[in-house]
């Protein structure tokens, strides 16, 4: 009975510190793009997402990897303001860059001017963005980034994104 009991804390404790309850990501697609040596996984945090008139406010998770090995280098979290209809505009409300290990590299809370939207990549987080957007929701709150390591060196993300297309 007492090893039954030590056994589900153990689970329930491992359980919680590996689960971030804040934040929603889902799995938007690659991003790439030739002036960049790499490519990088684009999530959408569901729970942010913000509508007003023609513009949607949302925000983005970005893992970079190296195109030679695969391995993630960096992460970034991005808030960003989009124009809906066309043509089709984006901009960078804020953004925080953390380096392998998790730790904020840099971080810019200026917001920066619209700009067409000329990746594959922003189109789709536009379109994957608008279903979920809540008329006058406010996406200030900075949703939960965690880093940890796998049992390969290789970071890996705690915030429930599903890693199946690594």
């Amino acid at each position: 009975m007492m090893g039954r009991m030590a056994f589900l804390l153990v689970i329930c404790l491992y359980l919680l510190s590996n689960t971030a309850t804040a934040t929603q990501w889902a799995y938007i697609g690659i991003g790439s793009n030739p002036k960049v040596l790499g490519y990088w996984h684009v999530y959408l945090d569901t729970d942010t997402v913000a509508k007003k008139d023609t513009t949607v406010t949302y925000w983005v998770l970005e893992r970079y990897y190296h195109e030679a090995d695969g391995i993630a280098y960096q992460k970034s979290l991005h808030k960003i303001e989009a124009i809906v209809s066309n043509p089709r505009q984006r901009r960078q409300l804020e953004a925080y860059y953390y380096d392998a290990s998790g730790r904020e590299d840099f971080h810019d809370t200026t917001p920066g001017e619209f700009q067409p939207v000329s990746l594959p990549i922003h189109d789709q987080e536009i379109d994957f963005a608008v279903p979920y957007a809540k008329e006058g929701h406010d996406a200030s709150r900075k949703p939960t980034v965690r880093i940890a390591r796998s049992t390969t060196g290789q970071q890996k993300s705690e915030t429930r994104l599903p890693m199946t297309t690594y």
